[in-house]
């Protein structure tokens, strides 16, 4: 498993409008084919900036989502909040013990 984590960046004036958008998202599409857990938290610090935390079987399956009909309901519905471009990483947990 891997995890997605993007910083979203938005106009403050706009988080209303922003966390109804990604609520609409997340409850139309959080079942995509390979994501097991989607979240979106937003920063105590800097109330701009939010982070989408989504759990994924691997970057492939991440990647591929981006092509569907929920990858362009992102586009569409809750790219136009950004204020700078996001950025997004993938990590991996350690086997810490």
């Amino acid at each position: 498993m891997i995890n997605e984590i993007a910083k979203l960046t938005i106009d403050s004036a706009n988080s209303d409008a922003f966390e109804k958008a990604v609520a609409a998202y997340i409850a139309k599409f959080s079942h995509l084919p390979g994501c097991n857990t989607m979240t979106v938290e937003r920063e105590i610090e800097d109330e701009r900036c939010y982070y989408l935390r989504a759990q994924w079987d691997s970057v492939d399956a991440h990647l591929a989502m981006r092509d569907t009909e929920a990858g362009r309901y992102w586009r569409e519905h809750v790219m136009p909040f950004y204020a700078v471009p996001s950025t997004t990483v993938h990590t991996q947990a350690l086997p810490l013990r």
